[in-house]
This record gives structure tokens, sequence and C-alpha cells, in this order.
């Protein structure tokens, strides 16, 4: 053949070239899902938190919308309007964005071939992932602070309750990463600003969002019993 001849790929070659790709799709798709190198998951926070910024622009756009008397929501819809802009700014905007860039960064400035607890750290994102999921899902379905379907209330702060597990998991894998993996040589007091940074805010992760679990628990029991201890959902 020379360089001018027609390429002449017969079907059996072009249906080999398609599975290879779809191969090589889902390849990528299962390393990115199962990795524990720290780059692709602060990746993954970043890509998840910004999709959690669109939705909370979103929602605060409908809001505004609403206030301003342009588009007439329900008012059975506006509780769970509200849940969903402050859970998507805290637990889908802010702390993924934080963590996300943290797990990228602090390692490589360390000098540190890895995170600690790789592990745990990719367990945390799924978990957290999860728990923002399942948020997501009961306040579409009644669910939240204010809302009248009494298992999708029960499934919001169980909800929320797997996203503090998830980001505890974090936070310590963060927090760790700074104690124990630094390059021979760094001393804390050479430690870079943004590290130092991120070890308190792993640090604080780990005080805080146990406390947020213990309340979230007496908040589901005594949901689930009478909700006489909190108020019920206005305590909620």
């Amino acid at each position: 053949m020379t360089t001018i001849d027609p390429t002449t790929a017969t079907a059996e070659e072009f249906a080999d070239e398609r599975d290879g790709a779809v191969a090589q799709l889902l390849a990528a798709i299962a390393d990115w899902l199962t990795s524990t190198d720290h780059k692709k998951i602060g990746r993954l926070f970043l890509g998840a938190g910004l999709i959690g910024l669109l939705g909370t622009i979103v929602v605060n756009v409908i809001i505004s919308l609403d206030r301003a008397g342009i588009a007439n929501i329900d008012d059975a819809a506006t509780p769970q309007l509200l849940d969903a802009q402050r859970v998507g700014l805290v637990f889908g905007t802010l702390l993924p964005l934080a963590v996300g860039l943290c797990i990228a960064v602090v390692p490589m400035q360390l000098g540190a071939r890895a995170i600690a607890f790789p592990r745990l750290a990719a367990s945390g994102f799924w978990m957290w992932a999860g728990g923002l999921i399942f948020s997501i899902i009961a306040l579409a379905n009644n669910g939240g602070g204010l809302g009248g379907d009494a298992d999708m209330v029960d499934l919001f702060i169980g909800a929320h309750g797997l996203m503090a597990i998830g980001l505890t998991a974090v936070g310590a894998s963060i927090a760790v990463t700074v104690l124990t993996t630094r390059a021979p040589g760094m001393t804390m007091r050479r430690v870079p600003f943004f590290s130092m940074s991120a070890m308190i805010t792993g640090i604080g992760l780990v005080l805080v969002m146990p406390v947020l679990l213990g309340t979230l628990s007496y908040l589901f029991l005594d949901h689930r019993n009478g909700r006489e201890a909190f108020g019920g959902n206005t305590g909620l």
C-alpha cells in the first residue's frame, strides 16, 4: 500500500477499536473510582465541590426569584430550598473545596510520596459523597429539618452523620500526613504555611465532626421516639 492508497478497514477492525476504546474508558473510570493517589482524591473533592457550588447557585437563584415575586414557589417547598442552600454551601461547596485542596497539595509541599492512610482518605470521600447524595434525595422527597415525611427526615439526619464520618476520616488523614510524612530534614518549623493551616483544618475536623455526629445521634433517636426531648422538627 502506498501513501496515497485509501484506508480500507474492515468491520471487524472497527469493532475491535470500538471495544478497545470502551475498555479503556471503563478502566479509566475504575481507576479514578478506586484510586488512592492523593492527587486524584483531591481532584475528586474539588470537582464535586465545584458541582456543589453550581447547584447552590441555582438554588439561590430560585429563592431570589421567589422573593422578588417573579416565581411562585409552593410554601411547602420553601423549607427544603433553604435547607438545600445551607447544606450545599457548607457540606457541598466549602468543605470539599477546602479538604480537596489540602489532600492534593500538602503531600507535594512536604516532599511525601503519598498522603497518610490513603485508603482512609478515599473512603472518606465516598462516605461524604454518599451522604451528600442521600441529603439531596431526602430534600427532594419532603425531608430536611422541617420536612413532612418522617422517613425522609430520618434519612436527612443519617446522611449528615455519614458526611460527618467521612470528613472525620479525611481530616485525620490530612493531619497525620503533616505530622508524620515530612521529608527528611523538614521540621515542623519548616512546614509551609499552607500545610500548617491544612493540619489545623484536619485537627479541627477530627475534633468537631464527632461532636456533630453525637448531636445527630440524639436528634435521630428523638425523632424516632416521640420527638419530645428536642422539640421535633422545629428543634432540628
